[in-house]
């Protein structure tokens, strides 16, 4: 059991019970959360979970859509470094000079055109 600083019990904090409209939001903005991953929209997923999470700290549904979209996001991120690496490989394969492609065969003059 913890203890309080005046030495008593400690007791959790209740929680307050949701109004009917602070339910439906807390509900909206956890569908919004969902449909933003389903966009691919982490950031948005993410603010409309807090949201959720502000009024209703324990929601389970707008806690488990944060850290999908926090997941998401991460892995996103490795993608597209990922993604980035190889454009750097190609670029530099691409821009590497290639004297024998560029070169002038040596019989130039006799195939070229007047």
């Amino acid at each position: 059991m913890q203890v309080a600083e005046d030495g008593g019990p400690r007791l959790k904090p209740r929680r307050r019970k949701l109004t009917r409209r602070e339910a439906r939001r807390v509900s909206l903005w956890v569908r919004m959360a969902w449909d933003a991953l389903d966009r691919g929209e982490f950031d948005l997923a993410a603010s409309q979970a807090r949201k959720a999470l502000a009024l209703s700290p324990e929601h389970r549904e707008a806690r488990e859509a944060l850290d999908r979209a926090r997941n998401r996001r991460s892995r996103s991120m490795e993608e597209i470094d990922r993604e980035w690496r190889t454009i750097r490989e190609r670029l530099e394969y691409d821009i590497t000079p290639m004297p024998e492609i560029t070169s002038f065969p040596e019989n130039w003059n006799e195939i070229a055109v007047p």
